[in-house]
């Protein structure tokens, strides 16, 4: 029952945090989590990751300027 809950408040988290292209993704996301918890917060952990064009990088600039 943790792992269900913790599960669907991770999913509305990262769904809050998360930037979209357009604003009412954001709600028909929220709908289907709260709709749906269980199957509605695993496929938007799977699907929004290959839909998130903003996503941070490991791009390190290891070159010196000062050599």
């Amino acid at each position: 029952m943790i792992c269900y809950t913790g599960l669907i408040i991770y999913a509305l988290i990262d769904m809050i945090r998360s930037d979209f292209q357009d604003q009412n993704m954001k709600l028909i996301w929220t709908l289907i989590i709260l709709m749906v918890p269980m199957i509605g917060s695993i496929l938007y952990l799977t699907l929004n990751r290959k839909t998130n064009k903003h996503r941070r990088r490991f791009n390190p600039n290891f070159s010196n300027p000062k050599n």
